[in-house]
């Protein structure tokens, strides 16, 4: 067997292994493709083509780290959290995000998840928190 089929078969393996997420924030988990069409629809211009978003996600936490060890803000929430949340601020966003997440936590036998989000951080555009919950 040469190295990319036992990889192959490696990575299948792992795959069909029942996982658990506990520790999942919604605004964390967005996919990029879901990003990118939100950004669309809100006409807002991406900092990265979308297929970067991950890189330039990780890059920001990074330097965040550095600046004072990924502390969030005073009175507020990881920078990285809020370029996510401006995606998150109606009913159709919030469950069009969490039904992605949803989706591709099937998709990697994740059995049992715990998604966790801040509801008062989903009220900047006019939704209550009862509404966002």
């Amino acid at each position: 067997e040469n190295e990319s089929t036992h990889v192959a078969r490696q990575k299948q393996e792992i795959g069909a292994i029942p996982k658990v997420e506990l520790h999942l924030h919604l605004d964390g988990s967005l996919s990029p493709e879901f990003i990118a069409k939100r950004a669309k629809i809100r006409g807002i211009e991406l900092p990265v083509p979308p297929e970067n978003l991950r890189e330039f996600m990780m890059q920001k936490k990074l330097e965040k780290l550095h600046k004072d060890d990924n502390r969030a803000d005073k009175n507020g929430n990881w920078p990285v959290f809020d370029f996510c949340n401006q995606f998150l601020q109606t009913k159709e966003e919030l469950f069009e995000g969490t039904k992605d997440l949803l989706l591709r936590l099937g998709m990697e036998n994740v059995v049992y998840a715990e998604i966790r989000f801040c509801p008062h951080l989903h009220t900047l555009e006019g939704l209550t928190v009862d509404e966002v919950i």
